[in-house]
């Protein structure tokens, strides 16, 4: 029986193992397509030049060779002299971010993208930029070495030429969201969400954003990390430090979260790094990255919290994490040629005891790493870092903290983007000159109308008092009526006078959220919204005035012809004293009316000051020094 069995087993499991390999191949693999553009230089002189973009390159470059083949992963930046000394080997890999070279990749990977589908196989394709970035005319652009592109040649010149089944987007620079989703010119200054849904995202519903995008023209470095810090946290998300629930696979939100915690810390917020995402097809639980399909050394980390960072041994600072209780995977960039120095950072009293910090030393090699094996010792150097970036990570990142970042992005308002402090300053400005002039507008213009009322109703109550010295009107009645218009116009003139305009009112609101430090973005969003409202409702009071006063200095007018016209005699018939006081108030109310419909009220004119307010010019200025030399400077920010 054993003798027939045998034969019979190692048939079946060749036959099931066929028959694996042959679904295998009809599902096809994933290849994966990656282009890295990075640049140091800004093509503009008002920005100063980054120290760690090609560092970033070269670091973004490592972790896409871990899951895909040298052919498909294009490289473009230039080395500085110390990051070619500590990446020799990209060296000549590496070549000019410049137009053409962005195109002579992108058919490399257009071609590679075609021959996969014919045999069958799914790609993932990768665009990451890190390096300057800005908004000109609404349109948001990024410095390459040789000009500016904007989002309309990443669209058009590199997404849609690769036809990839998943795209994915990574953008470190400023105004990134407006790279990827311009402004119309000469329209609102800030976006939200609804418009990238509205505009990118439909026109490439497979494209995936993961973007930096903060508004102010900073592009955040740390000398410690040598790389940017949203790169830095990025990198390391993708890693494993972000993968909480351990399937193997980094999601879009899942990273957002982790970015999210790790910058957590940092007081103030125009130093932290604010993202934007969007997984493809509006998904954001898609993976963005598989860290468990990556090619490199594992390190295993056990339960319970911890904060570590990892150096190679030539001083590259790899990653950074601080986790939550739950065991957590990671796979090591770098080449395994290369030991690793693990830092990890404990408290060992209350949170006002300094941390301690014990370094653990793993050899080279390609083997698993367990972070428990490991003899841990007193740190050799640690460095003493800026008091800004070092409380990144200081928040643990795990399930707990992930459920918090969804529950609190599902319930916090819609996020604004654009809006930095300069546009906040600048919005201030605006609305102080508008509520000033809505101040003296308010003050002339209730004046003006107390004064008219009381005359009139100063002259009609002499009449109706039949005083010797001036008896105007006619009859008594219409005395009374004058007089009782009169009052109304006062009582209008003294509300107008005396009330709170909503120039003022606007100005009072914006002040107020602006000093409470909270969402700045958001309120200058809804202060321009407010501005939007205002102008609509001062164009409708504006007409509504015109036709008011008209109607009333028609009116006045009209009655009194018919008193002059009418047949009476004594004290029946209308004064040309009184026939002067109502033809005069009725051609200043006339006048007074016209001169508003065609003249812009004060909200009117800020937002067209604002609509048309070019950004600020740096020209080119000839200044004599004492030895007789010229400086001048050209350029714009």
């Amino acid at each position: 029986m054993e003798r027939t069995l045998k034969p019979i087993a190692a048939l079946a499991v060749a036959a099931a193992t066929a028959l694996a390999a042959q679904a295998a191949n009809a599902a096809g693999d994933t290849k994966t397509l990656a282009l890295v553009v990075t640049n140091n230089r800004s093509t503009t002189l008002a920005l100063p030049d980054l120290q760690y973009a090609d560092d970033d390159g070269a670091r973004y470059y490592r972790l896409f060779r871990s899951v895909a083949d040298q052919a498909s992963v294009f490289l473009l930046t230039n080395f500085d002299r110390s990051s070619a000394a500590s990446y020799p080997d990209l060296v000549a890999t590496a070549r000019p971010p410049t137009r053409a070279a962005i195109e002579e990749a992108v058919a490399r990977l257009a071609a590679a993208a075609q021959a996969a589908r014919k045999h069958g196989d799914k790609t993932t394709f990768y665009f990451v930029y890190a390096g300057h970035g800005d908004v000109e005319n609404g349109r948001g652009f990024i410095d390459l070495e040789d000009g500016q592109v904007d989002g309309q040649f990443i669209e058009s010149a590199i997404i849609e030429k690769i036809a990839a089944d998943t795209k994915h987007v990574l953008l470190d620079s400023c105004n990134s969201f407006f790279v990827m989703n311009p402004r119309k010119p000469g329209g609102r200054r800030w976006a939200t969400p609804k418009d990238m849904a509205l505009g990118f995202a439909k026109r490439h519903p497979e494209v995936g954003l993961f973007l930096s995008t903060n508004s102010d023209a900073e592009v955040f470095e740390w000398s410690e990390l040598e790389s940017g810090v949203f790169s830095h946290e990025v990198r390391s998300g993708l890693s494993g430090a972000a993968d909480v629930d351990g399937d193997g696979k980094v999601s879009y939100s899942e990273l957002a979260g982790f970015v999210e915690q790790a910058n957590s810390h940092i007081a103030r917020d125009t130093l932290r790094p604010h993202i934007y995402y969007r997984g493809p097809n509006g998904e954001s639980t898609v993976a963005l990255f598989a860290p468990a399909k990556a090619v490199g050394r594992r390190l295993t980390l056990g339960e319970g919290p911890m904060r570590l960072w990892i150096k190679s041994e030539s001083g590259e600072r790899l990653l950074d994490l601080h986790k939550e209780n739950p065991p957590m995977t990671l796979v090591l960039p770098g080449p395994a040629s290369q030991s690793v120095s693990i830092y990890v950072e404990q408290r060992t009293g209350s949170k006002t005891d300094h941390p301690v910090v014990s370094e653990h030393n793993a050899p080279a090699g390609d083997g698993e790493i367990r972070l428990a094996e490991l003899a841990s010792a007193k740190p050799s150097m640690l460095a003493r870092g800026d008091h800004l970036f070092m409380s990144l990570f200081a928040a643990p990142y795990g399930p707990v903290a992930y459920r918090t970042f969804l529950a609190a992005s599902a319930a916090q308002a819609e996020p604004v983007y654009g809006v930095g402090d300069r546009e906040v300053t600048r919005m201030h400005h605006y609305i102080s000159e508008m509520a000033d002039s809505d101040r003296k507008l308010r003050l002339i213009s209730g004046g003006v109308i107390l004064g008219v009322g009381t005359v009139l109703a100063t002259s009609a109550f002499v009449s109706y008092a039949d005083s010797p010295h001036w008896s105007g009107f006619g009859s008594r009645g219409e005395a009374l009526a004058f007089a009782g218009g009169g009052a109304l116009i006062m009582g209008l003139g003294a509300l107008r006078l005396f009330g709170q305009t909503s120039g003022e009112l606007v100005l009072e609101a914006f002040e107020k959220e602006v000093a409470s430090g909270q969402n700045k973005p958001a309120a200058f969003a809804k202060t321009e919204q407010a501005l939007e409202d205002l102008a609509k409702s001062d164009r409708r009071y504006r007409n509504f005035l015109f036709g008011f006063l008209e109607v009333a200095g028609v009116s006045y007018a009209t009655l009194a012809t018919i008193a002059l016209a009418r047949p009476a005699t004594g004290d029946q018939k209308l004064q040309p004293s009184g026939a002067a006081v109502l033809y005069g108030g009725a051609a200043f109310m006339m006048a007074f009316g016209i001169a508003i419909r065609y003249v812009d009220l004060p909200t009117e004119r800020v937002l067209k000051l604002y609509r048309s307010d070019p950004d600020l010019q740096v020209h080119l200025d000839v200044v004599p020094t004492p030895s007789g030399g010229m400086v001048g400077l050209s350029g714009k920010f």
